[in-house]
C-alpha cells in the first residue's frame, strides 16, 4: 500500500506555487505524508520528495533546508561537514548530499542546493538573523517558505522578522563558538536574537491561523499529509504590520515554550 509518488508530490508543490527557478526555503516532517509508491525505505522517501523538487524548481531553482546545529549555544564546535543537525529525516539526508553546501552560521546554518545555494549560504555573518543572513538574501530573492506536515508558523524566519521589528520578547545574545574550516578551528562570536527569559513565548501557531485568515497562506494535500506556502516578503510584510498595530498580537498567557 501507497500513499503517493513522486509525480504526485510535484503536483502539490506546483498547486502551493512553486515554479521554475524559484529559492525554496522547506521545514519537513515527511513521515506525516505515509509511504510514497517508489518505497518505504528512509532514502527512497527522501529521494523521492527531493525528486518531486527538481521536477518543479528546474535546474534554475534552489531548495534549502535547516542545517541548524545550535553548537555555538551549547559550546561545542560546528564543522560544517560534519556537525549534525536537528532539522529531521530529509534535512539529514539533504546535508549527505555531495552536491550540497551548508553555511558556517554555527548555531542556525542552513544547507542548500541548486542554481544559488552559493549565494545563500557563502558569507554568513555573525548575526544569525538580520543583516546579511539568509533569511534577508531569501527575502530579497523573492523566495518562498515551503513547509511539509507543519504550519508556515513553524518558520524560523519569522525571527528575522522578529529582529526587523525589535520584538520586545527577544534579546540578542552573543554566543562565543569555533567554526571548523580548511581542517582549522576558527573562533567566533555568533550572535543570537533570542527568546528574552523574562517574556512569554511568541505563539507561533497563532500567527499561521492570522496568515492563513488574510490568504497568505496556500495549502495543497498529498498523501495523508499537507504542504503550507506562503511567500518570504508576504510574510515579513504581513508580520509588520500587524505588531505595528499590536506588539502583543503574538501573545498568549497559555504559552510556555517557544514554538507553541
Amino acid at each position: 500500500m501507497h500513499h503517493y509518488d513522486r509525480g504526485q508530490m510535484g503536483e502539490a508543490l506546483t498547486a502551493v506555487g512553486v515554479r521554475a527557478g524559484d529559492i525554496i526555503f522547506s521545514h519537513a516532517n515527511v513521515g506525516y505524508f505515509g509511504y510514497p509508491k517508489e518505497g518505504r525505505e528512509p532514502e527512497t522517501v527522501c529521494e523521492t520528495i527531493h525528486g518531486a523538487f527538481f521536477d518543479v524548481l528546474g535546474p534554475d531553482g534552489t531548495l534549502v533546508m535547516p542545517g541548524f546545529s545550535y553548537s555555538a549555544c551549547k559550546g561545542e564546535p560546528f564543522d560544517p561537514a560534519s556537525t549534525p543537525g536537528v532539522g529531521g529525516l530529509l534535512a539529514d539526508w539533504f546535508m549527505a548530499r555531495p552536491t550540497a553546501v551548508r553555511s558556517h552560521d554555527p548555531i542556525f546554518s542552513v544547507i542548500a542546493e541548486g542554481a544559488r545555494a552559493k549565494d545563500m549560504t557563502d558569507d554568513a555573518p555573525a548575526a544569525c538573523f538580520g543583516k546579511g543572513s539568509f533569511w534577508e538574501r531569501l527575502v530579497a530573492a523573492g523566495g518562498k517558505v515551503v513547509n511539509l506536515n507543519l504550519n508556515v508558523g513553524y518558520n524560523a524566519l519569522l525571527h528575522h522578522v522578529e529582529w526587523l521589528a525589535n520584538a520586545s520578547w527577544r534579546m540578542e545574545k552573543p554566543f562565543a563558538g569555533t567554526v571548523v574550516s580548511d581542517g582549522a578551528e576558527h573562533p567566533v562570536t555568533a550572535r543570537y536574537f533570542c527568546q528574552r527569559p523574562d517574556a512569554p513565548y511568541a505563539d507561533y501557531d497563532r500567527f499561521a491561523a492570522m496568515a492563513e485568515a488574510a490568504g497568505l497562506v496556500r495549502k495543497a494535500r498529498v498523501g495523508r499529509g499537507q504542504i503550507a506556502a506562503i511567500e518570504a516578503d508576504e510574510c515579513v510584510r504581513f508580520f509588520l504590520e500587524s505588531h505595528a498595530r499590536d506588539e502583543n498580537f503574538l501573545k498568549n498567557d497559555d504559552c510556555r515554550a517557544e514554538g507553541c
